[in-house]
């Protein structure tokens, strides 16, 4: 796997980030991982149950992308293609693509990077058709209608998978429908994820055969139970705690101080905050309760919900304003940190310790040092796919900036790292710098390559800022111009139309671009 296909976090660290690397520690972290008993599954979930580099077992269906790929790369030719090596799993996965990966390094000799990359490509081949078959709104009509009709089979599933207080809300208001991971999720945990039982919620498999996919995978090779994919999953899928039953005014869950209302499906902790969600709650109180709803009350409720929707618009922007004060305090005293802060440790993705260069603000601290050498930040960045020479053991998160004078592109590429193994991101370790080192000419076009940057030596800078400037400095110096009808090659997670393989638990790219 690249480093690339990871989860991410927000928000900052509120603990001290952990000092001291230990390599027990990360070893530790790597084989620490939840286990799930498949002996009670339905024989429908194995199918699923498929790690993304075993592509022999891999789930197949008619328009899977993988026999359509074949088609075209074969382009006319009749049987098998031709190899170029003697290893039997590279001559299998060639015949499976049609001799497109073929190489003559055999796949047992590749470094663990790039044969598992490899070893993924009809994975990511199956999971792009069957997001572009896939239906979720469909799935989701189907679910609440199924639900709405009072189906038994519905109902009895719904009851056994945790989701009936989730779904009696939605069935009013289908915009709060949940995630569908949360209710996939739990079919794989209780055994229950059969075609019948799939059918039976969503109408049709297409529909949700890649969350079906991408979930089986995860579960199958689940993330370090200490990084931040492997937090989410141990809540969601290994340990699932009932829902605490919570004040509907305040959120409060001191559990001895809640009292039911008369509907019995909501809670307050005081009559104060009864009364302040009265108005609010009434029309749904009476309707369970079998009460006829006037006009009036319903005018009541939508003037409440007006009301209060212009107050957490009121929030949203001083929440915003805050961060924003927040970032500008950290960037302005990262320059004047103490030397000792170059040695600070935390976790990243695959939970291991490794040095954080930068604070949890990294892009807007990478901008401000690379306006002090003179380079102009252009985009921040989730690279997918990689541009050619860019390491595939790097993140591909980071930030491009420009040099006005001639033109020159280096990308500041970084990894996201959390604070206690959690999922708090508390800072950033610069994977490395890459510059344009060579423009390719193709044809009536001009393309560029990438190549890294040799770090400088480690008693550069009195400080992580210092190091920083001259890391930036160094490679202003290396890079070569670069006119503006190259193509860099760049292509973000988020540009449409350029494929893209799921993380577990959502892309990094929104986080990165509020941090």
């Amino acid at each position: 796997k690249s480093r690339r296909n990871r989860g991410g976090g927000s928000g900052c660290a509120k603990k001290s980030i952990q000092k001291a690397p230990n390599a027990a520690a990360n070893a530790a972290c790597r084989s620490d991982r939840p286990t799930l008993n498949f002996d009670n599954f339905h024989p429908d979930c194995h199918k699923y149950l498929v790690a993304r580099t075993d592509f022999r077992r891999l789930t197949r269906w008619p328009n899977d992308g993988i026999e359509q790929d074949r088609a075209r790369h074969l382009d006319g030719r009749v049987g098998s293609c031709s190899h170029d090596t003697d290893d039997p799993e590279q001559i299998a996965l060639a015949e499976l693509l049609a001799g497109y990966i073929c190489s003559e390094t055999p796949l047992a000799d590749m470094d663990k990077t790039r044969r598992e990359l490899l070893l993924s490509l009809p994975f990511i081949v199956q999971i792009k058709a069957a997001d572009d078959q896939g239906d979720p709104a469909a799935a989701i009509e189907h679910f609440l209608e199924a639900y709405r009709s009072k189906d038994e089979a519905v109902r009895s599933l719904v009851e056994r998978i945790g989701c009936k207080g989730m779904l009696h809300k939605a069935a009013r208001d289908p915009s709060r429908f949940p995630d569908l991971r949360v209710i996939i999720f739990p079919l794989f945990r209780l055994g229950l994820a059969s075609d019948a039982n799939v059918i039976l919620l969503f109408g049709d498999i297409s529909r949700v055969r890649a969350l079906l996919i991408e979930v089986g995978c995860i579960i199958i090779q689940p993330p370090p139970a200490r990084s931040p994919a492997g937090w989410a999953m141990q809540k969601q899928v290994f340990a699932p705690k009932a829902k605490a039953k919570r004040c509907a005014e305040c959120g409060s869950t001191e559990q001895d101080a809640l009292m039911a209302c008369a509907c019995k499906a909501t809670y307050y902790c005081s009559e104060a905050c009864q009364r302040a969600n009265l108005a609010l709650h009434k029309p749904e109180c009476c309707t369970m309760r079998g009460i006829p709803v006037s006009d009036r009350m319903r005018a009541k409720a939508a003037r409440e919900i007006e009301w209060r929707s212009i107050e957490e618009e009121e929030k949203r922007q001083r929440d915003v304003e805050k961060f924003r004060l927040k970032v500008v305090t950290a960037v302005n005293a990262f320059p004047y940190e103490d030397r000792t802060a170059m040695g600070t440790m935390a976790h990243n993705c695959f939970g291991e310790f490794v040095r954080a260069d930068l604070p949890w603000c990294g892009v807007q601290i990478e901008a401000a040092a690379a306006e002090l050498v003179g380079l102009q930040p252009i985009e921040v960045l989730a690279l997918e796919p990689f541009p050619d020479g860019v390491p595939a053991e790097v993140s591909g998160l980071g930030l491009l900036v420009s040099d006005p004078e001639n033109g020159a592109k280096i990308m500041i590429l970084h990894e996201p790292l959390f604070a206690d193994g959690g999922n708090v991101l508390c800072g950033h370790a610069i994977d490395g710098l890459c510059v344009v080192g060579q423009i390719v000419q193709e044809g009536e076009k001009k393309r560029a390559k990438w190549r890294s940057v040799p770090d400088c030596p480690a008693n550069i800078g009195r400080n992580r800022f210092e190091r920083l400037i001259a890391r930036l400095q160094r490679a202003k110096d290396e890079a070569i111009a670069v006119a503006n009808n190259v193509d860099l090659k760049i292509r973000n997670a988020e540009d449409s139309g350029i494929p893209t393989t799921p993380t577990p638990f959502g892309y990094y790219t929104p986080m990165c671009r509020g941090s």
